[in-house]
């Protein structure tokens, strides 16, 4: 089709001679079979990305965040920790120090371990919140009832600072 336009701009084919060619059978199967293939061919590997994601593995650590309206509840669960729960709150904006960043700093941190697989599980109290780690590329919503579940780790060590994506409250971060 390029070809043919090309050529009907440089008054190299006539206009009657482009209708007689866009009759031709086997170009119009080739024009549409081509390009299915190409979409096959991305279709294959995507599948099997999306596949490997759901995979459910064996957590070294499993942590459940639950979005509340002004704040997020952590808790967490390892072999050898039962259950460890605490809640995480953002720091105002007048009692932060030279430094800390507005509205992503909180007042208890929470610490992961690198090349381990982490569980998180998150769901809502009271509205939608959405839990995100914008440098990992997560994001899911906590929604009250709901559960969404998700198997990560951490390739590098570092401070990752997570969000709600959602207007939660007036505290929200």
């Amino acid at each position: 089709m390029v070809v043919i336009v090309i050529k009907y701009k440089n008054n190299i084919v006539k206009p009657k001679d482009v209708a007689i060619q866009a009759h031709d059978s086997v170009k119009e199967i080739i024009w549409t079979f081509v390009p299915s293939l190409m979409i096959i061919a991305m279709i294959v590997p995507s599948l099997t990305i999306l596949y490997e994601q759901d995979k459910i593995r064996k957590p070294w650590i499993r942590l459940v965040a639950v979005g509340n309206q002004w704040f997020w509840t952590y808790a967490i669960t390892t072999a050898k920790i039962n259950k460890f729960i605490f809640d995480c709150y953002i720091i105002k904006s007048s009692d932060l120090r030279l430094g800390m960043p507005r509205v992503l700093e909180t007042d208890n941190n929470l610490i992961l371990p690198t090349n381990k697989w982490i569980r998180l599980l998150v769901t809502a109290v009271n509205v939608i919140h959405s839990f995100g780690l914008p440098t990992l590329g997560l994001r899911f919503d906590g929604i009250p009832g709901r559960l969404n579940a998700v198997a990560f780790q951490f390739a590098r060590a570092g401070f990752f600072r997570g969000t709600c994506m959602e207007l939660c409250g007036m505290l929200h971060a």
